[in-house]
């Protein structure tokens, strides 16, 4: 089974984090420090059919030692191409999907926050009536069409 794109992935870096996928072709690389520092739960994967994935990574190549090292110095390859083992935990509601976005809006550090503060950002998210509302709330500021 695989999760619905898109999907909203949060995170622990070291605050709660937000980013969206929302084609699965974007998650067939990664950074190799990501790679090497993946574990399932760390990243919680909400997906558009109200499921709650975790997300398990293996590099499709054997990655030698050098390269490994690499990874903690200021060259970091960012496309290491991997395989993932999708984990279904549950299934979420609504609200706590808004919820745990409103933690990464009042976490946040002017990203989601440049373009309208954080009041108007929880307004919204307080009316959202569905997963697609809530991507649309979070996406509509970074959207072509919006500047």
């Amino acid at each position: 089974m695989q999760p619905a794109f898109p999907m909203l992935v949060f995170g622990q870096t070291p605050q709660e984090s937000l980013w969206i996928a929302k084609v699965p072709e974007k998650m067939q690389t990664v950074s190799l420090l990501v790679l090497q520092r993946s574990k399932p739960g760390k990243e919680v994967f909400f997906d558009s059919a109200n499921r709650v994935w975790h997300r398990q990574v293996e590099a499709v190549k054997p990655l030698g030692v050098v390269t490994k090292l690499l990874a903690y110095t200021f060259y970091n390859p960012k496309s290491i191409v991997v395989r993932s083992e999708w984990l279904l935990q549950r299934n979420f509601t609504l609200p706590e999907l808004k919820n745990r976005v409103k933690a990464c809006v009042e976490a946040d550090d002017d990203v989601l926050t440049q373009f309208s503060d954080a009041e108007a950002l929880n307004t919204l998210l307080d009316k959202a009536s569905s997963f697609e509302e809530v991507v649309r709330i979070l996406t509509k500021p970074f959207d072509e069409e919006y500047h």
